[in-house]
């Protein structure tokens, strides 16, 4: 039967066919590509908050400027690395070459993981050195000095800040070793668990200037035993020998592994005392170092974990392409789902090297 000439006029070719087809994809990436800006711009403004808060922050009161550990230098080339895997997933699918998309986007997926164990081991790495989100800056309790200090054979093992010295010379390894033991059961009695003490005789405590006995398995002072209060100064005296504090809460040596800002401007730490432009702190100004609290640690906190979260996002989106890919579901012709989840992963890479330099280099 001889078609009407309205149905020739209604038969649609395959050229137009693939036509709409293509401005159907054309509008889903559009579509896509809108929230996914979106969803960056929104990433952007919370990055910005957290930032403009540490810089106000930072410039107002006393501020610990700490060095980053290697871990975070090792994940920037990680999450760098990843980037460049799916550059060159993308520009392989754009060749037709489909087969060699995959085998690097699963490597990107690896990399990636890399990334957020090296992040992982670097936020852990700033909580062991002292870091902490709520920490304060200055070991007021622990101090060596202050209420507590050591004697060994009877003559006092002094502190410098950095190291500890006896009869004028600095602490060998073998004494340090010893004196580190001695405040390691000093600690289980302070405790409330009675115990013996070894070496207690040859090492002893002097608690302002009084000499502190241990009779009975506990600690005495005079004719009475130790106050809850003093019981807790002498724990935070003790741990902070072992764990190797000093006069901070922060772990590492002044200088080379953190220092103190005072309005924007950095401390000298000499003899135990701060100087600002050569001028010794005032007494109002220590006593505020002595209550303020770490904030560069909440910060950092703040923005690694905040990244961390829309990292852990990201893994999704790497092992969703993975699995298209290995499906053949990207084609020359359509490979949104590549494009979209490239842009989110160039993004996180772009962010991460903003924080970096920004924790490392600006602040």
């Amino acid at each position: 039967m001889k078609e009407s000439p309205l149905e020739e006029n209604t038969t649609i070719s395959e050229e137009e066919k693939e036509a709409i087809a293509m401005e159907k994809i054309a509008l889903q990436e559009k579509v896509k590509k809108n929230l996914i800006w979106v969803s960056i711009f929104s990433i952007i403004m919370l990055f910005a908050g957290i930032t403009s808060g540490y810089i106000v922050a930072s410039g107002s009161a006393f501020w610990v400027k700490v060095q980053l550990p290697s871990q975070f230098t090792i994940s920037t080339a990680f999450i760098l690395t990843s980037s460049i895997a799916i550059y060159a997933a993308t520009h392989f699918i754009k060749k037709n070459k489909a087969n060699l998309a995959a085998p690097l986007i699963g490597l990107a997926l690896i990399i990636g993981f890399g990334f957020g164990v090296y992040q992982y081991n670097g936020f852990k790495s700033l909580s062991e050195s002292g870091n902490a989100v709520r920490a304060g800056i200055i070991n007021v309790d622990g101090k060596y000095g202050d209420y507590y200090s050591l004697l060994y054979n009877n003559k006092e093992i002094s502190y410098d800040g950095d190291n500890y010295f006896w009869e004028g010379q600095q602490l060998d390894s073998e004494l340090k070793t010893k004196m580190i033991d001695f405040c390691t059961e000093v600690m289980n009695v302070a405790t409330d668990k009675e115990q013996p003490i070894k070496n207690y005789g040859i090492f002893m405590l002097k608690y302002s200037n009084q000499s502190v006995t241990h009779r009975n398995n506990r600690f005495e002072l005079g004719k009475f035993s130790l106050s809850p209060e003093q019981k807790q100064r002498l724990f935070r005296f003790t741990e902070s020998i072992v764990s190797g504090r000093g006069d901070f809460y922060m772990i590492g040596k002044y200088g080379e592994d953190f220092t103190i800002n005072y309005k924007g401007e950095a401390l000298d730490y000499k003899n135990r005392k701060f100087y600002q432009n050569d001028q010794e702190l005032s007494a109002y100004q220590v006593n505020q170092l002595n209550t303020s609290q770490n904030q560069t640690g909440s910060f950092i906190f703040a923005f690694v974990l905040v990244h961390a979260l829309h990292w852990f996002a990201g893994m999704i989106v790497l092992l969703v392409l993975f699995i298209n890919t290995l499906k053949g579901n990207y084609t020359i012709k359509n490979y949104i789902g590549l494009k979209i989840g490239s842009i989110y992963w160039h993004f996180l890479g772009i962010l991460w090297l903003y924080l970096y330099a920004f924790l490392n280099l600006i602040h």
